[in-house]
C-alpha cells in the first residue's frame, strides 16, 4: 500500500507539475515581453498570486521541480514594482493636464492597491479642477467673443450641449433671454418695414397681413387693425371712385351713355356710396330719352307733313287734268 500511494501521488503530482511548467513557461514569457498587453500581464500576475499562496505540499514537485513559492513571490513583486514604475513614469511624464489625469485614472484602475495609488487619487482631485476650468474656458470663449447675436446663440447652444451643468447656466439663460428679445425684434423690424415702406394700398395691405399671420401678437397689432381698417375703407372708396368714374365721364355724352354707365355701377353697387345719384341720372336719363323721343316723333310728322304739302300742293295747284293726273302719280310714288 505505500507504494501505491507513492506511486499515485507521484502520478498526480507529477501531472500537476507538468501543467504548472507550462503554465509558468507561459506566465515567465508574458512578464519578459515588453510588448505584452495589459490585461496578459494581469492574468499571469494573478497565476503567480494564487501559485504563492496556495500550500507548497498542494504542489510539492511544482515547488520543488518547477518555481519555489519564494520564487513565485519574487517574480510577482517585480511585475508589480515594473508595472508601478512605468503607471508612475506616465503620470510624471504626461505633458498636460488632461494627459496627467488620464494617466493618473489609468493608474488607479490598473492598481487598486498599488504604492502610489493615494498620490495617483491627489493627482486626479488636483488635475480635475483645472481641467474642468480649461474645458469651461474652451465652452465659453466663443461666447463672449461671438461677434454677431447669431453666432452669440450658436456658441451658446454649443456650450450647453457640451456642459449642461456647466458653471455659467446663469448667465446662458440670461444671453438667451437677451438673444430671444432680440430676435424678436429684428423680426418685428423686418416684417413691420415693408407696411411703412408700401408705396400702394394693396402692397400695404399684403404686408400687414404678413405681419399679422407671422405675428399675432406683435408689438404693431393695435396699428395693423387700424391700418386694416383704413386700408379697407381707402380700397372700397378706390373702388367705388374706379367704377363711378365712367359715369362722370359720360356726363359730356349722350343720355343712353349715360344711364348705361350709371346701371353698370348699380349693377356692381347696389348699395355703393353713388346709388342714390346713379339712380337719379338713370331717372333723368330716362325722362330725357323721352322727351328726345316726344321730339323726334313730332318731328317726324312735321316732317311728313311738310312732304305732303310739298307733294299734294302741285296736285291742287294744277287746272289740266293730264298734268294733275301726272302730279298726283307723283304724289303717290313719294
Amino acid at each position: 500500500p505505500p507504494l501505491i500511494v507513492l506511486l499515485v501521488s507521484t502520478i498526480v503530482y507529477g501531472n500537476q507539475a507538468y501543467e504548472n511548467k507550462k503554465n509558468y513557461d507561459a506566465v515567465h514569457r508574458t512578464l519578459n515581453d515588453p510588448n505584452a498587453e495589459l490585461e496578459d500581464i494581469d492574468r499571469a500576475e494573478q497565476w503567480l498570486e494564487r501559485y504563492y499562496y496556495s500550500a507548497p505540499l498542494s504542489h510539492p514537485l511544482s515547488w520543488l521541480l518547477v518555481v519555489s513559492n519564494k520564487q513565485a513571490k519574487a517574480e510577482l513583486d517585480e511585475s508589480r514594482n515594473r508595472g508601478e514604475q512605468l503607471f508612475w513614469q506616465a503620470i510624471q511624464k504626461a505633458p498636460s493636464i488632461d494627459k496627467k489625469l488620464q494617466a493618473a485614472n489609468a493608474y488607479t484602475k490598473a492598481l487598486p492597491s498599488g504604492q502610489r495609488v493615494g498620490d495617483a487619487k491627489a493627482i486626479i482631485a488636483q488635475s480635475e479642477e483645472p481641467l474642468r476650468q480649461q474645458i469651461e474656458q474652451q465652452w465659453w470663449n466663443p461666447v463672449v467673443q461671438a461677434p454677431t447675436m447669431i453666432a452669440k446663440l450658436h456658441a451658446v447652444q454649443a456650450y450647453q450641449k457640451a456642459l449642461p451643468d456647466g458653471q455659467h447656466q446663469a448667465e446662458v439663460k440670461n444671453i438667451l433671454a437677451q438673444i430671444e428679445e432680440f430676435l424678436r425684434k429684428e423680426e418685428e423690424q423686418r416684417l413691420w418695414q415693408p407696411v411703412e415702406q408700401a408705396t400702394s394700398l394693396t402692397a400695404k395691405l399684403e404686408a400687414a397681413r404678413a405681419y399679422q399671420k407671422a405675428l399675432p401678437s406683435g408689438q404693431h397689432q393695435a396699428e395693423i387693425n387700424n391700418l386694416l381698417v383704413e386700408i379697407a375703407e381707402a380700397l372700397r372708396d378706390e373702388e367705388e371712385q374706379r367704377l363711378w368714374q365712367p359715369v362722370l365721364d359720360a356726363k359730356s355724352g349722350s343720355f343712353s351713355l349715360q344711364k348705361a354707365v350709371a346701371q353698370d355701377y348699380l349693377l356692381e353697387k347696389p348699395d355703393g356710396k353713388y346709388a342714390a345719384e346713379a339712380k337719379q341720372i338713370i331717372a333723368q336719363a330716362e325722362e330725357a330719352l323721352r322727351e328726345e323721343e316726344k321730339a323726334l316723333r313730332e318731328e317726324e310728322k312735321a316732317l311728313r307733313e311738310r312732304k305732303e304739302t310739298r307733294w299734294w300742293q302741285p296736285v291742287e295747284q294744277t287746272k289740266f287734268l293730264s298734268t294733275k293726273a301726272n302730279k298726283a302719280r307723283a304724289y303717290l310714288d313719294a
